[in-house]
């Protein structure tokens, strides 16, 4: 028997190669039909969920079927093969698929180990998935893909991909495109699952009015924090047990993917139910769809475009849900809840134009989600918060912005004063209690908002702070001060006389910096 692990790289550039919702759905679409559908189909299976049945089988092959999914999720799939010619078929097959679909934008990358038995007692999976492992980085790093020519044509060749134009055809319908857009055009609806009957909006003009200057859109990316980690552990504990077979760790494992799958995906449902209740039960039509489309959902990882003034809200109702379906339902979740398996996320936010360019407005949510586990990962590592808290950073994307965030934030976001370094903000916030974290903390940033959204300070007022806070320390308590003349209690309620904390955090900037994103949506 040959185990083979599936892997396919370059989603995030083949889904966001395009600035259409519509196109970009149809290649979310390509990605996940490649492994759940297209893998089963050429495997035999006419129900291509059967992996998920109790009692299945990997290795029950017959006359006609000689190759079994094993799990599928977070974008790969492993396979149990019956014997090497087989799966070098399926091999075959499956990269004509992915070219097929994808026109060469997608890698399908591989690797595969031969299994004496299944049932062996003792056998560690733990080195048969590493040595898997290191055979895919060697794939990865000694093949490249199967593509078209690029940047060759008769007539004219699509700006993003390089692509031939050329006459397509549904039926009797034609389309001059490259081919990969056009698949991305037939692709476009799939189903839903449990998200089957919501709608969701394919594009967002009109919920903007014709000049409108607060036209943004949020593009939010979500990723489970520490999912390799925890899952390396899960391996390294089953492979103490010398009883234990790669039979049984292949059930684990399938049944883990399930479980991360239904939890990040109830999630966003209860979410979605608490974020737009009252739409959801009064206006929500395939003519009046919800300002929300999700374009990537797979296990862990999440992709959507939202209207920017409920993207934080969103998030945190989003944090909240996830930690409670996990409380709530321990018997549903057992590899999760009997491995003491923490769930969380990391999440980056980025507030762009709804004209921006969606692949770089991508890149920015991307680059923002990473800064957050990158200071989880820093504060966990010294022991002041669980590695299991989930966490936050966002970015009005602006013009000028160059490329990278961290290196704008340290252009535009800091300033030297008397010797003495000040930050403007205190992002990456956590979702978390913990005193410790003081600024960090999310409720922090949150009660700011709510006092600022109330009206007890006049707008104007908040808004010269925001603009004194980049002109200097001195600057921004002058400002502050006429504030606190004409309300005591200040901006936060608590009578804070300084604009800056003991370690020389902006405290106001964050909240003053989306007044007119919170204005957007109060409107």
């Amino acid at each position: 028997m040959y185990l083979a692990m599936y892997d396919i790289s370059g989603i995030q550039k083949f889904i966001f190669s395009t600035g259409k919702l519509k196109e970009q759905m149809g290649g979310s679409n390509i990605v996940h039909e490649i492994m759940y559908k297209c893998l089963p189909r050429l495997l035999g299976k006419e129900n291509h969920e059967e992996w998920k049945n109790e009692g299945y089988k990997a290795d029950q092959f017959s006359q006609d079927i000689k190759g079994n999914i094993v799990y599928i999720g977070g974008g790969n799939a492993m396979v149990l093969y019956e014997d090497s010619d087989t799966m070098e078929k399926i091999n075959r097959e499956m990269q004509k698929e992915v070219y097929k679909l994808t026109a060469g934008n997608i890698r399908l990358c591989y690797a595969s180990i031969e299994i004496k038995s299944l049932d062996t007692a003792g056998e560690k999976y733990g080195e048969i998935y590493d040595e898997l492992m290191k055979r895919m980085a060697i794939f990865k790093r000694e093949h490249t893909a199967v593509s078209t020519v690029r940047g060759f044509s008769i007539n004219a060749q699509d700006v993003n991909t390089l692509e031939p134009i050329i006459m397509n055809f549904v039926g009797n319908k034609k389309e001059a495109c490259a081919a990969s857009i056009f698949q991305k055009h037939i692709n476009k609806d799939r189903s839903m699952g449990k998200l089957e009957g919501y709608f969701f909006a394919d594009q967002f003009d009109q919920y903007f009015t014709e000049g409108d200057k607060k036209s943004f859109l949020a593009i939010i990316h979500i990723d489970g924090n520490s999912m390799g980690k925890k899952i390396q552990k899960m391996i390294k504990s089953m492979d103490k047990d010398e009883q234990n077979t790669v039979r049984n760790s292949l059930e684990h494992m399938k049944k883990l993917s399930i479980e991360i799958d239904t939890i990040y995906e109830n999630a966003l449902i209860a979410t979605l139910d608490k974020i737009y209740e009252e739409k959801i039960k009064t206006e929500m039509s395939k003519e009046n769809p919800l300002p929300f489309r999700l374009v990537i959902r797979d296990g862990d990882d999440l992709t959507a475009v939202m209207e920017a003034g409920r993207a934080l809200e969103f998030v945190s109702v989003y944090m909240e849900k996830l930690k409670e379906e996990v409380i709530d339902n321990k018997t549903k979740y057992p590899e999760i809840t009997n491995r003491n398996m923490g769930v969380s996320a990391g999440a980056g936010i980025a507030f762009v134009h709804n004209k921006f360019p969606f692949d770089t407005a991508y890149d920015y949510a991307e680059q923002l989600c990473k800064s957050a586990k990158t200071l989880l990962k820093e504060l966990s590592e010294k022991k002041l918060i669980s590695e299991d808290t989930s966490c936050m950073d966002f970015q009005i994307i602006r013009s000028g912005m160059t490329s990278e965030v961290a290196s704008y934030r340290k252009e535009k976001y800091t300033f030297t004063d008397e010797h003495t370094e000040y930050k403007l903000h205190a992002r990456p916030y956590f979702y978390s209690d913990n005193e410790e974290l003081s600024q960090h903390r999310y409720t922090s940033f949150k009660n700011i908002i709510d006092k600022i959204m109330s009206g007890e300070i006049a707008r104007n007022k908040l808004k010269e702070l925001r603009n004194s806070y980049s002109l200097g320390r001195d600057e921004a308590k002058n400002c502050y001060r006429l504030i606190l003349s004409r309300n005591k209690a200040g901006i936060s309620g608590d009578g804070i006389k300084d604009v800056f904390s003991n370690d020389n955090v902006a405290i106001y900037f964050d909240a003053l910096d989306v007044i007119d994103l919170m204005e957007e949506e109060n409107a």
